[in-house]
């Protein structure tokens, strides 16, 4: 987790104080490589976590369709969705990933065409 510190220290101490918002902390990467994990994706992973800059779901058992809540996630810079049973077609939200550096799909059963929107 990634604390957003606040502005002050408290006495010279190396003590910080912090911002009292709902979001002082945040996760940057999430990783479940090959840890037997099988079924959907929950949609909360799209919208819970909305500040990721990793997502790497690779060498599971996922399966099912990737959310289009996947755009809301415009931080993401690398996500890894390689060897599991995803199917369907790549949501066109997935063209929001402006950050978006990596992507590695393969060895899954998607189908259709790739999002016009992907590089620009």
């Amino acid at each position: 987790c990634h604390p957003r510190m606040g502005v002050e220290g408290r006495g010279g101490d190396g003590d910080r104080t912090y911002d009292d918002d709902d979001e002082d902390f945040y996760v940057s990467i999430l990783n479940l490589t090959a840890n037997n994990v099988f079924g959907i994706v929950p949609r909360e992973i799209y919208t819970g976590f909305k500040r990721l800059k990793a997502l790497d779901l690779s060498r599971n058992e996922l399966e099912g369709t990737v959310g289009p809540e996947l755009g809301l996630m415009t931080d993401l810079e690398d996500l890894f969705l390689f060897d599991n049973n995803f199917s369907g077609v790549l949501p066109e939200d997935i063209g929001k990933l402006g950050s978006l550096y990596n992507l590695y799909i393969n060895d899954n059963k998607f189908s259709g065409r790739i999002p016009s929107q992907m590089g620009d």
